[in-house]
């Protein structure tokens, strides 16, 4: 099986829109960053022992998948703002069983927790160049709200992971 083709040898690749893009280009950036947030959001899976986060980190990483083929140019590829309600209804429900957190948490001692504090900083980052992405293309503003809304609720699930609360099934 071959798994090269060459043709990115001279800094281009290519999406599913028409063209080829430099490897510099700022979407180029931003899906190369959502990828990376989806990858440190399936090793926070890894390392989880409840059983209760896995099925909403599981419709994350689908949501990311979904951006991902919109912003490579999927025309099948949809995501509305249903998503964004759904992450507020995930934190409303993580957030009632958590306590007041104020300043920074510097000490996470459960692996998952780390995990998850590494997926948050991956999903910041993001974030910051999605706002770059918006301000030279045309992206739809859900990704954006969606983005904001999930370094939140990833931050609360460091949080019932630290803590140990059990939540109950959640519906994703």
């Amino acid at each position: 099986m071959n798994v090269y083709s060459g043709e990115g040898d001279d800094g281009s690749t290519r999406t599913m829109r028409p063209g080829r893009l430099s490897k510099a280009d700022l979407l180029i950036e931003v899906l190369g960053e959502i990828d990376e947030a989806s990858a440190s959001l399936a090793w926070s899976f890894s390392q989880l022992q409840r059983a209760d986060i896995k099925p909403l980190l599981s419709s994350i990483l689908n949501d990311l998948s979904m951006m991902m083929a919109l912003l490579a140019g999927d025309e099948k590829a949809i995501f509305g703002v249903d998503r964004i309600r759904w992450l507020e209804n995930m934190m409303e429900e993580f957030g009632t069983n958590t306590q007041d957190v104020h300043g920074f948490v510097l000490e996470w001692k459960n692996p998952a927790s780390v995990a998850l504090n590494v997926s948050r900083t991956i999903i910041r980052r993001t974030e910051r160049s999605l706002v770059r992405l918006a301000k030279k293309r045309i992206i739809q503003s859900e990704l954006l709200g969606y983005f904001n809304r999930l370094s939140s609720l990833t931050f609360l699930l460091q949080l019932a992971v630290e803590s140990g609360d059990i939540f109950k099934d959640k519906s994703c």
